[in-house]
């Protein structure tokens, strides 16, 4: 009996360190790829993000966005702090069918869908603040939004030099978007957006106003460019 139990606590063991040593090849693949991941996907996501969030904030409102986009994005910080590989017999198993069983693609998925929420609070978010202010302010109010995201930036990389784990490095950037929300309650939808909605403009938030007419065309591609 006593050599039994030993032989299941050594089997207890080399699971317990087996399971470890594959979260430890986990992280060490997230750490080598995890910059790529970021670049790549939430680039991605950033692009996509502020086609769909700007129609829909033509059509239900900036605050709306505003909200919404900020939840997006710190839900997946948050979560990003606990990919991990699922065992195949756990209760989670059902990840492995929509492809999302190893923390590799986990991450992968977060970080789109980050940028995607990114993009979202970077469009309602200087669309608000100039629709907010007088046109003679508009320049200065907005590059003090473009200012503060960047200082923003630079205090990520102090945080991720700070601590140790990256993990615990998303966990703080999802808590302190999330307390960006309550900091933003007290902001007040667009005088403009209610005129423009209470007018029943055709067309609000449709794609086809970037691209027709031409020279509409022109003006928005030499803005991107």
């Amino acid at each position: 009996a006593a050599q039994q139990k030993m032989l299941e606590t050594t089997r207890f063991a080399d699971a317990a360190s087996m399971e470890r040593a594959k979260d430890m090849v986990a992280d060490t693949i997230l750490r080598d790829a995890g910059v790529m991941l970021d670049n790549i996907l939430q680039m991605t996501g950033l692009v996509l993000g502020g086609i769909v969030w700007g129609v829909l904030a033509d059509r239900l409102g900036r605050l709306q966005m505003l909200f919404g986009s900020i939840l997006v994005y710190s839900v997946a910080n948050i979560l990003n702090a606990f990919v991990a590989n699922v065992p195949a017999d756990s209760m989670f198993h059902w990840l492995h069918v929509i492809g999302l069983g190893t923390a590799y693609n986990q991450y992968a998925t977060l970080r789109f869908i980050a940028g995607f929420g990114l993009a979202g609070e970077l469009g309602a978010g200087i669309t608000l603040v100039s629709e907010l202010v007088s046109k003679e302010q508009r320049g200065f109010a907005t590059t003090i939004v473009a200012t503060v995201g960047i200082m923003g930036a630079v205090c990520a990389y102090f945080v991720t030099e700070l601590v140790a784990d990256w993990r615990n490095a998303f966990l703080i950037g999802g808590m302190l978007g999330l307390a960006l929300l309550f900091l933003r309650v007290g902001v007040v939808e667009s005088g403009m957006f209610d005129r423009v909605k209470q007018s029943h403009a055709p067309g609000r938030g449709a794609l086809w106003m970037l691209v027709w007419p031409a020279a509409r065309a022109r003006r928005y591609l030499a803005l991107v460019l």
